[in-house]
């Protein structure tokens, strides 16, 4: 339970501070960025629901706790705690990505990639997307993209990231394409969290998901509507 709790406050952190106004000033966005940094570190050291990844249709999706699942997430989750900057440490990560698909190739690659992907992101939003002011090279719009694509086409349901990142791509992205994908993501997400309902679970962790995770999630899917219906065709 420890674990859903500290996901649901890490990505409702993300949430509301990407939504402050741009009139606060950089000392309060360091407090939140340090904060949000404090509590993602206390809860990334396991499996959890942060590491959902989305399933290619025909597929039979991987449980959670079979030696893929855990092994190679515990592997990610030391390639981000490098102390490097965003750049730096998503070499690490695509690194590993390749080293895994090339030593390991019973490991489903939409897995993996995906793994890296939501790390990737999720080390862009600690260090620059909530940054007001914050000024990306050429190089990072580019690298965010390919990871934001990576999660689109998988149907992954991290909807608080893939949000945040796709507000990032305009004027990267025709608008055309992020209303697209916003629409899928939302789709993909809401399709998740039917699905993760409906599963096995322990006794008492549907009510602990529906209290929190869930509610992180559909608070993405809401975003993810927003960006979509803001762009006009």
């Amino acid at each position: 339970m420890k674990i859903v709790y500290n996901l649901a406050l890490l990505l409702l952190l993300v949430c509301i501070s990407a939504c402050q106004p741009s009139a606060e000033n950089e000392t309060d966005n360091q407090e939140v960025a340090e904060a949000m940094e404090a509590r993602y570190s206390e809860m990334i050291d396991s499996p959890s629901v942060f590491g959902d990844v989305g399933t290619p249709q025909g597929v039979t999706p991987i449980a959670r706790d079979e030696a893929p699942y855990t092994l190679i997430f515990a592997q990610f989750v030391d390639a981000k705690a490098s102390t490097g900057d965003w750049l730096t440490v998503s070499d690490n990560i695509l690194n590993l990505k390749e080293r895994i698909t090339r030593t390991e190739p019973d490991v489903a690659f939409f897995y993996v990639e995906q793994m890296a992907a939501v790390h990737i992101i999720g080390k862009a939003a600690f260090d620059s997307m909530l940054v007001d002011g914050y000024s990306w090279s050429d190089q990072e719009i580019k690298l965010l993209a390919s990871q934001v694509e990576v999660l689109v086409k998988n149907g992954n349901p991290q909807a608080s990231l893939i949000a945040p990142a796709l507000n990032q791509l305009h004027g990267y992205w025709p608008e055309a394409r992020i209303k697209e994908s916003a629409q899928i993501a939302a789709e993909a997400t809401e399709k998740w969290i039917e699905q993760d309902r409906s599963s096995e679970m322990p006794e008492g962790m549907l009510e602990v998901k529906e209290a929190f995770a869930y509610k992180v999630y559909t608070n993405g899917v809401n975003q993810l509507k927003q960006i979509a219906d803001e762009i006009t065709e």
